[in-house]
């Protein structure tokens, strides 16, 4: 799998609707609701920060596109590394089959429901960006039923001119 990793915020902020629908959009708006509910405590704001940051930050540029606030990521680092979580998970089903696309949805639907929330799929999907940036191909054996392995890796071939 290769994709343009964005660096322009209003690309990255393109791909959050669409992630959001992949989850769908109750069970996206029950989490989020249920996240924001921790800053009553201190504590229970600490874990939501801590914890579930990918979470509050996609929750935070899909509120800001709906009321078509203008937003800066290059301000703010951790919004961009959520806004690239968005775009790695949307590009990967693009480029799944559709057996792959429904476990992948499965995936993020879980992880909605998950006292650890997106950070395993975030690993995931952070390995795999930093890996198509370092000239890799990589494949999804786990998601599309063909094999047991999280990544499956291969070198892009270049060709030097002189």
């Amino acid at each position: 799998m290769r994709f343009q990793i964005a660096i322009e915020p209003w690309i990255l902020r393109s791909y959050v609707p669409e992630l959001v629908r992949l989850a769908g959009e109750g069970l996206w708006r029950k989490r989020a609701t249920h996240l924001r509910s921790f800053g009553r405590s201190p504590y229970l704001a600490r874990i939501a920060s801590d914890y579930h940051w990918v979470e509050l930050q996609l929750d935070d540029e899909l509120a800001k596109r709906q009321e078509h606030a203008s937003s800066e990521v290059g301000a703010d680092p951790i919004a961009a590394r959520a806004l690239r979580f968005a775009q790695g998970i949307v590009e990967v089903y693009r480029s799944l089959p559709p057996a792959g696309q429904r476990q992948l949805e499965g995936r993020i639907r879980d992880a909605l429901q998950a006292e650890t929330g997106f950070a395993a799929l975030y690993q995931e999907m952070e390995i795999a960006t930093v890996l198509i940036n370092q000239n890799f191909d990589v494949g999804f054996p786990d998601l599309e039923n063909l094999g047991r392995a999280e990544y499956l890796l291969s070198a892009r071939t270049c060709q030097w001119s002189d």
